[in-house]
């Protein structure tokens, strides 16, 4: 047997076998604390060394102000409008001025969150869930392009999704009932239409090698371009990283995956499959807005509503592509990929929320230890569901 061959053999066993996976998950872990740990004493050592600079400047000048400290005075905070996005109501004034304000609104904070580093987080998550796409669906290696193509298709179709939501003007105003028919008709409808209409360029490919499980796989692609697109922002608003990789990436691949299965059964059998897509297509779209409407409403104390609505579709689509896929062996577990990609993205995010926080201050490794418990159920649903994929 030759070497390449043993390794992928062990790669094979690693990716499946609890043990490994434990010791592996556990040492990435200790090596992100321990990282965290060294971070945060050289930032101690560097605070000091300033603080020591400023007083030995401020004795040199007899207690006077040095001249490299001296304050300016404040400069005048300009009036927010269209063109300065500098006001507190900045998405209020976007969303009211049309459609290409509230893209150049997005896609500024995109920017800004992409200098900030929270694009190379968010990419990161998008690799891990890549891999994990391609070990569920089984899309061939030689096919790396067009898996690419498809994520890069699913970024391009925020800017739609925006157009259109200035257009249909609905908003949230705190009632139950106006909510759900926001999320659903306005939220779920206009994304789940963007994310199908950017797909559809690919399915001929799958049509030509009559491989539901490549539409599938493609079109989960598209949805997990459009997740990177739409985390970026999220994580420069600081809202959950890890809740946002288990919940928001893949609900956006397993949605828009369904959806691109039924195309590609419509497209060969339209006489007898329109009914399925039609039906797909009003069921991607509820699930979409009624698990956002019960994320953003705490009906009844119900907030573990979302998670319920969750689990049963992950355990659904999961079904839905086994049935499809082909049945030859993965060679690396999704598993593993899941369970070791989401240590290393842990240990990144622990370390980019702890850069300029004190390790041990209230909002250091404590308050980022309390945000991973809260979605520790969704990884166990993960794993659970992967292990036999």
């Amino acid at each position: 047997m030759r070497a390449d061959a043993r390794l992928i053999n062990r790669l094979s066993f690693w990716s499946r076998d609890r043990a490994t996976l434990i010791r592996a998950a556990v040492a990435i872990a200790a090596a992100s604390i321990l990282l965290a740990l060294i971070i945060d004493q050289v930032r101690e050592k560097r605070l000091a060394f300033v603080e020591d600079f400023i007083e030995q400047q401020l004795k040199d000048s007899e207690g006077g102000v040095p001249e490299g400290f001296r304050q300016s005075p404040p400069e005048p905070v300009p009036s927010p409008d269209v063109d300065d996005w500098g006001g507190a109501g900045e998405y209020l004034a976007a969303r009211e001025a049309g459609a290409w304000a509230l893209v150049r609104y997005f896609y500024r904070d995109v920017g800004r969150a992409a200098l900030g580093g929270f694009a190379a987080i968010a990419l990161f998550a998008g690799v891990i869930w890549y891999a994990i796409v391609k070990q569920l669906t089984a899309i061939p290696l030689r096919r790396w392009a067009v898996g690419v193509a498809a994520v890069a298709l699913g970024m391009l179709s925020t800017p739609p999704v925006l157009v259109v939501a200035s257009l249909l003007n609905l908003h949230e105003n705190g009632e139950p009932l106006n909510d759900l028919i926001f999320f659903v008709a306005g939220v779920g409808l206009r994304e789940e239409t963007c994310k199908i209409a950017f797909f559809l360029p690919l399915l001929p490919l799958a049509l030509r090698e009559r491989s539901p499980a490549l539409a599938a796989g493609l079109g989960g692609l598209v949805g997990l371009g459009f997740a990177i697109a739409e985390n970026i922002y999220s994580y420069s608003l600081e809202v959950g990283l890890w809740g946002r990789f288990l919940t928001a990436n893949f609900f956006h691949i397993s949605l828009t995956s369904l959806l691109a299965l039924a195309c590609y059964d419509f497209c060969r059998w339209p006489k007898h499959r329109w009914e399925k897509l039609v039906a797909t297509f009003l069921g991607v779209v509820a699930v979409h807005g009624v698990y956002d409407f019960f994320a953003m409403h705490d009906i009844l104390e119900a907030n573990i509503l979302p998670i319920i609505v969750f689990g049963f579709f992950t355990f659904f689509y999961l079904r839905q592509i086994t049935e499809v896929r082909p049945r030859e062996h993965q060679k690396v577990s999704p598993l593993g990929v899941f369970c070791v990609g989401s240590a290393l993205l842990l240990g990144l995010a622990l370390n980019f929320h702890l850069w300029d926080t004190p390790f041990f201050s209230a909002m250091g490794f404590g308050a980022f230890g309390n945000s991973f418990a809260g979605t520790a159920t969704l990884a166990f649903l993960f794993i659970n569901e992967f292990r036999d994929a």
